[in-house]
């Protein structure tokens, strides 16, 4: 009996050594999953609220665009369509001056350890580098036109009467590309990337990772075969997008009322 105790003391010290051994290295290893998850999630936040900036910026581009076509260049248009047919039309306005700034390259740096997610950011990054010399190609677009009927109209090439025509003719056409190709084709594109991005990392943010992969990565789940695995796999993206097109639609319609 007194041997019994004695074993059962000495496993005692050993496993109270080996809790004291152990205590400072559980602590210190759930102190790092703590903060590797805190840093994880203000990243994400962090992603976010740069993507919300580019939003708004880009809402306000619009806003710019939209004001000069409907008030600048319908007014030019008028004070076309008012002058003298025997008078040459040297009416001008300007193009608005408006901020057009890209991406921060600081989301590349970012690691949110979701494909599709860096994919869309990668994308909206790339939509971002182009709209400032879109911007400034449309503004020299627009100052030529304006220039080119001044010089016309100055050295008398052609009657008032032409003159006007033709001039009404490129303004309009210039109005109309600036619908076409920015109000309801690049302006839109943009927006709908950097929702898309937006919703997946707020999606990410509120589920977690390990839930994220287990709903959209093929890798984190079982498949019967290894061809349903790779078509998954392919699809992979494809899903998101699926699954967020409802959401996405539905914050671009908002965009739309503002």
């Amino acid at each position: 009996m007194i041997f019994n105790i004695y074993k059962i003391y000495k496993w005692q010290s050993l496993i109270g050594s080996f809790i004291g051994a152990m205590t400072p290295f559980m602590l210190w290893w759930f102190t790092e999953k703590y903060r590797q998850r805190k840093k994880f999630v203000d990243n994400l936040y962090f992603l976010e609220k740069i993507l919300v900036d580019q939003i708004n910026d880009t809402i306000e581009m619009k806003k710019n665009i939209t004001d000069f076509i409907d008030k600048k260049i319908t007014e030019l248009i008028k004070n076309i369509n008012e002058n003298d047919p025997n008078i040459f039309s040297i009416d001008y306005t300007f193009f608005p001056l408006f901020p057009v700034t890209q991406l921060s390259e600081q989301i590349y740096k970012i690691n949110t350890q979701s494909g599709y997610i860096e994919n869309r950011l990668a994308k909206s990054f790339q939509l971002s580098r182009n709209m400032p010399h879109i911007i400034k190609d449309l503004k020299r677009q627009f100052e030529n036109t304006i220039e080119l009927n001044r010089n016309l109209a100055l050295n008398k090439i052609n009657p008032p009467n032409i003159q006007k025509t033709s001039y009404l003719y490129n303004i309009n056409s210039y109005a109309e590309m600036l619908r076409k190709d920015m109000l309801n084709t690049n302006i839109p594109v943009y927006l709908k990337s950097l929702v898309q991005a937006r919703e997946a990392l707020d999606e990410l943010r509120k589920i977690g990772l390990r839930k994220w992969r287990i709903k959209f990565d093929p890798r984190y789940r079982f498949f019967m075969t290894q061809k349903m695995y790779l078509t998954a796999k392919e699809n992979s993206y494809d899903k998101i997008e699926v699954y967020f097109k409802e959401r996405v639609e539905s914050r671009l319609k908002e965009i739309q009322k503002i």
